[in-house]
């Protein structure tokens, strides 16, 4: 699977989702209504969380990092690293 970051925020807004989880070895899930679903897709890779999360980080709009893409939503998220 190639994730693409702007896609999973999509498939987010368009599912009514609150929360996109981004793991690996897991398929992204969305949440909706309190439940976890997975989006379509392989299990992600160490290398795609890595992509996924440096998209995120080159396209902060805001001091905090969070991701604004106001086309969608106004989509705000917080990469965590460990």
């Amino acid at each position: 699977m190639s994730a693409d970051i702007r896609q999973l925020l999509l498939e987010m807004v368009e599912r009514g989702a609150s929360d996109l989880y981004i793991t690996v070895d897991s398929p992204p899930m969305v949440r909706v209504e309190g439940i976890n679903y997975p989006v379509e897709g392989d299990p992600l890779t160490p290398t795609e969380v890595e992509a996924l999360a440096n998209s995120l980080k080159e396209s902060a709009r805001s001091m905090t990092g969070r991701y604004k893409e106001s086309s969608i939503g106004g989509v705000a998220v917080n990469v965590v690293e460990c």
